[in-house]
């Protein structure tokens, strides 16, 4: 007889926005009633908040902390949003000490613009942020990428795939023993790549991203609920056993 439940007492969510003031005070406890033991925060809060320095990071994770009832076990794993100017130093640093976790990329491109939200202050050389990556292989600091094309001419249900063709890919090829999480695959083409390859690469998904693909955006009409950066693509069920 089949299973029709799956049971979860506490869990730890891997890619959490909490995001500030009134929406941090409204989001947070939805978070903390599913008994979650903790969760990577992203850091993507707007200019010039977003968590880029240690400084700005310590700051953030003291907004949380105020909102934690007593004797929470819950554990804010804080990121630092990686930028252009940050030194490999900074960021060694800062997870020496234990003020983040992991080191969040989000690129941008020239014009200024993001491929979502709170994206348009990343990365915009990356190329540049190589020995950031070089310290991040040596010290063990995981990266997590939103990999996305960000230029105009490239398709929208391309953007992943491109980025991590042109992107990812390279970074991996030059730092095999760096530890990197592709976030939130949204496309079959990027669980593949992930599954193909033997570097120390991971991804996570979302889990209606295992229900929908692109046309879910257009059932009925527009159905704005199902867009979301990356937007959805090849539907992700059936993908090929990754590390995920």
């Amino acid at each position: 007889m089949g299973i029709n439940t799956i049971t979860i007492p506490r869990c730890f969510d891997r890619h959490l926005h909490v995001r500030q003031g009134d929406m941090l005070k409204t989001v947070l406890p939805c978070t903390l009633n599913q008994r979650a033991t903790g969760a990577v925060i992203m850091g993507n809060l707007p200019h010039p908040y977003e968590t880029s320095t240690i400084e700005k990071t310590i700051a953030y994770r003291k907004e949380i902390d105020a909102l934690l009832p007593p004797g929470s076990d819950f554990m804010p794993c804080m990121t630092c949003y990686l930028t252009d100017d940050i030194t490999p130093e900074e960021v060694v640093r800062g997870f020496k000490e234990g003020v983040w976790r992991a080191v969040k990329l989000y690129m941008a491109n020239q014009k200024g613009q993001g491929g979502t939200t709170g994206s348009q202050h990343g990365v915009r050389d990356l190329i540049g942020c190589y020995p950031v990556f070089e310290a991040m292989e040596k010290h063990r600091i995981p990266l997590l990428g939103h990999f996305e094309a960000v230029e105009e001419e490239v398709d929208e249900f391309d953007r992943e795939i491109v980025s991590a063709e042109r992107d990812l890919k390279p970074i991996l090829e030059t730092f095999p023993g760096l530890s990197v999480v592709f976030e939130h695959i949204t496309d079959s083409r990027a669980a593949d790549f992930v599954a193909e390859r033997s570097y120390n690469l991971h991804a996570t998904v979302t889990a209606h991203h295992l229900m929908i693909n692109r046309n879910a955006m257009f059932w009925g009409g527009m159905t704005p609920d199902h867009y979301c950066k990356p937007v959805p693509s090849a539907n992700l069920t059936g993908l090929k056993s990754a590390n995920m």
